[in-house]
């Protein structure tokens, strides 16, 4: 039903082609069951992540029965391969580390208060199909605060890279909080939804949108 590979691919298959990523995702995938899902994550590295995503596309093209779920939306494959964007497709979560941990790797001088990470998952199934009109954003920097305004980039339905903006003088401290707690990773809708063609959307209030995936890992007991 699950399979998982974690940080494993890109270290057994260095300096392997994408060809030969994309024959072993495969071979990977025709162990599932039909209702089953395979997790792939991977460093947080742009070449790693783009290894990554570059093999998925490839092997969900060659296998009719191995459909892209994730992280995009609608099958797509990842959108930021071809591009020079600043931004790419990782997952950033702070995390409290256990004590011991951080005992160890204070010498170290190594950041263990987030979980950086690419993922991409395929499934025998195709996923929930959003429509094009579809607010549903995936958030893939940093929220940003500036003078005047709260910030982030995403990727829409799509697959175009947008930025998400508001005027911090329209938001009371409790919603800029909150703003600036969502994190890379999450997924939002837009409630009020822009048809401009603009890749900057205004938005006016913080519950012009509404949260559909923010798991907090700093929350857990």
């Amino acid at each position: 039903d699950l399979i998982v590979s974690n940080y494993a691919i890109n270290e057994w298959l260095e300096g392997e082609d994408q060809t030969r990523r994309a024959e072993v995702i495969e071979q990977i995938g025709s162990l599932l069951k039909e209702s089953g899902y395979l997790l792939l994550m991977e460093p947080a590295e742009g070449e790693v992540c783009r290894a990554l995503h570059g093999a998925c596309a490839q092997a969900a093209e060659n296998n009719d029965r191995l459909h892209l779920v994730a992280p995009y939306f609608n099958g797509s494959t990842c959108p930021l391969l071809e591009t020079e964007s600043k931004y790419f497709s990782h997952e950033v979560r702070p995390c409290t580390p256990p004590p011991m941990v951080e005992e160890i790797n204070h010498h170290l001088n190594l950041e263990i208060r987030e979980v950086k990470f690419g993922m991409s998952i395929l499934a025998r199934n195709q996923g929930r199909t959003l429509t094009g009109h579809s607010g549903v954003l995936r958030i893939i920097s940093p929220v940003r605060k500036r003078k005047g305004t709260i910030s982030f980039w995403g990727i829409s339905v799509d697959g175009k890279e947008v930025e998400v903006e508001w005027q911090r003088r329209n938001l009371s401290k409790e919603d800029q909080k909150n703003l600036l707690s969502l994190q890379r990773g999450d997924i939002i809708d837009q409630i009020s939804i822009n048809e401009s063609k603009d890749l900057r959307i205004r938005l006016e209030k913080a519950d012009d949108i509404r949260p559909l995936f923010l798991p907090r890992w700093d929350q857990a007991d």
